[in-house]
């Protein structure tokens, strides 16, 4: 199976971080070995931001034009807490009649089906129980940070 190629539009130095192009928008059905599962359904794309708050992203996704249901901002620096979401939503997804959220544990986003892309901004903001009590950023922090993204992206064919 051959790779569709994807792009990254760069706003500009001191612009934000890039965004995906539409037109290259992520395949439903990733490449890999036999331990990748197949995302079928095309999930939503989620941008996990530990570097700015929501209401910095808003501003910026009006500035730009986007509007799409399909994109979910999530506010979060604590890796496990991802990477459990993105577990919970791959197995266990939240059902559409628990609107209020009751069933849910933390403040993470409703996810009624897996997402297709996990997009983490930034990597060094990023805290795992697994690197102990070094600081975020850290050599530490970082290296078992990606290491925990990367299992679960080869463990879920999420990217």
């Amino acid at each position: 199976a051959s790779m569709a190629k994807r792009t990254l539009q760069y706003p500009g130095i001191g612009m934000g971080p890039p965004r995906p192009s539409p037109a290259n928008a992520p395949d439903d059905v990733q490449e890999g070995g036999d331990d990748m599962q197949q995302n079928q359904d095309g999930g939503p794309v989620l941008y996990v931001s530990g570097e700015e708050n929501a209401n910095q992203i808003a501003s910026r996704a009006l500035r730009l034009g986007i509007d799409d249901p399909e994109l979910l901002l999530w506010c979060e620096t604590d890796a496990d807490v991802i990477a459990d979401t993105v577990v919970n939503a791959m197995y266990n997804p939240t059902l559409p009649w628990d609107e209020d959220g009751e069933n849910q544990s933390n403040n993470a986003p409703p996810l009624s089906r897996a997402p297709s892309l996990v997009i983490i901004d930034s990597i060094q903001t990023m805290l795992c129980d697994a690197a102990g009590s070094s600081a975020a950023g850290g050599i530490t922090q970082v290296r078992e940070c990606v290491g925990l993204f990367l299992r679960l992206a080869k463990s879920t064919g999420v990217p």
